[in-house]
């Protein structure tokens, strides 16, 4: 992505208060273990929608492919959250 290091938990609440959010809920978790990921092989979601496009870009799979072998590579150090920051 270009950025010279990702940033923690803590920057971004100190980005989203920079930018002058009055408040911010977070939920914060690991990312999904095999078994997860085998669950979501074996049981699809009927309502998941993958464009057709996406499949047919090689560099972007490419991308897509460095990116799946990072994150398996780093998945005890990693996790993802989910913001809700509002403005009063």
């Amino acid at each position: 992505c270009g950025l010279p290091q990702i940033p923690s938990l803590n920057d971004w609440i100190g980005h989203f208060d920079h930018a002058g959010f009055d408040r911010a809920v977070v939920k914060q978790s690991k990312f999904p273990g095999i078994l997860d990921n085998l669950k979501e092989l074996l049981y699809i979601d009927p309502h998941r929608v993958v464009s057709q496009e996406m499949g047919t870009d090689r560099e972007l799979n490419k991308v897509i492919q460095q990116y799946k072998v990072l994150i398996l590579r780093n998945r005890n150090h990693l996790g993802f959250g989910t913001f809700m920051v509002s403005k009063d």
